[in-house]
């Protein structure tokens, strides 16, 4: 009786530690996801003031220089 009990613990303890990886890695690759949308949107707010930059500059330093 013991020793079927510790098998069937066993398994639910595989099944349990099998679900936790795959969150882990649900996770992860989520994580990395989010990781690329920030350097994607830095990417972009970083040209936006660029080409805000450049519209300033040529529009109102010009007279300046």
């Amino acid at each position: 009786m013991m020793g079927q009990s510790m098998r069937i613990g066993f398994r639910s303890l595989k099944v349990y530690a099998g679900n936790l990886c795959g969150h882990l890695m649900n996770g992860l690759v989520q994580l990395a996801d989010v990781q690329q949308n920030l350097i994607q949107f830095k990417h972009s707010n970083m040209q936006r003031v660029i080409r805000a930059w450049n519209i300033l500059y040529s529009k109102y330093f010009r007279f300046l220089t």
